[in-house]
């Protein structure tokens, strides 16, 4: 036996399984392990070679008769300790998406934001990064325990609200510092604070833990649209 690195998926094989291309040049289909549905296996792998960077087959060699490959999903369940994989890639993913925002907005953050009249409730600067920071990780840990414990039919919809609500995270600094323009901020982050509230709908029906844990996100998003919007007003005139 030999490991392969993962070259491309072909498709779902009316087999049953995901037909995939190995970097030896011979292909395969992977079918769902002993245990595990085909419909489990086919939305949950799906997701998985969308957001798993480097994916890989145990394979038999073409001159023996072993069993046919057999996908390694760190994410089925076949192995706890490799679920802790899933966790640090949704952290990169929030982070990483956190960050391009952040760095994109930041030549605005200097005299232009500092220029604005703020309200007397305004936070000092300082708070906002430790503040996001603990959000981005709860985040993630609350979209990680939905992908572990729930079904496909859960997951998927559930994912979907989760990285749609980042990208309206991520897009708000850029409307806001990097476009300087509040009015439109305040347009992207009701959209933010209505896919959160989706997002903890859809999570609590798989993990009331990770509902509980998007609450604080939803809280600070709820009085950051207060000041946005607060900012806005006194501003405009």
């Amino acid at each position: 036996m030999k490991w392969n690195a993962l070259r491309g998926v072909l498709g779902w094989d009316r087999a049953g399984g995901w037909r995939t291309r190995l970097s030896d040049g011979h292909d395969s289909i992977q079918r769902a392990p002993p245990g595990v549905a085909a419909s489990r296996f086919k939305s949950r792998s799906a997701l998985y070679f969308i957001l798993h960077p480097s994916a890989f087959i145990l394979s038999a060699s073409p001159q023996t008769s072993a069993p046919r490959p057999k996908l390694v999903l760190y994410w089925m369940g076949i192995s706890k300790k490799r679920h802790w994989l899933s966790l640090f890639v949704l952290i990169g993913a929030t982070f990483g998406a956190s960050a391009f925002g952040a760095l994109a907005a930041s030549s605005s953050l200097g005299s232009w934001y500092h220029s604005l009249e703020k309200p007397a409730w305004n936070p000092p600067e300082a708070i906002f990064g430790p503040v996001w920071s603990v959000l981005y990780l709860i985040m993630a840990i609350a979209a990680w325990l939905v992908w572990r414990r729930g079904s496909e039919n859960e997951v998927i919809p559930a994912m979907t609200t989760y990285f749609a609500q980042l990208v309206l995270n991520v897009l708000w600094p850029l409307i806001f510092f990097g476009l300087r323009a509040p009015g439109w901020a305040v347009f992207d982050i009701v959209l933010l604070w209505l896919a959160i509230i989706v997002a903890i709908t859809q999570f609590r029906r798989v993990s009331l833990a990770a509902a509980w844990l998007l609450a604080p996100y939803l809280a600070w998003v709820t009085f950051a649209s207060v000041l946005n919007i607060t900012i806005w007003r006194i501003n405009e005139g």
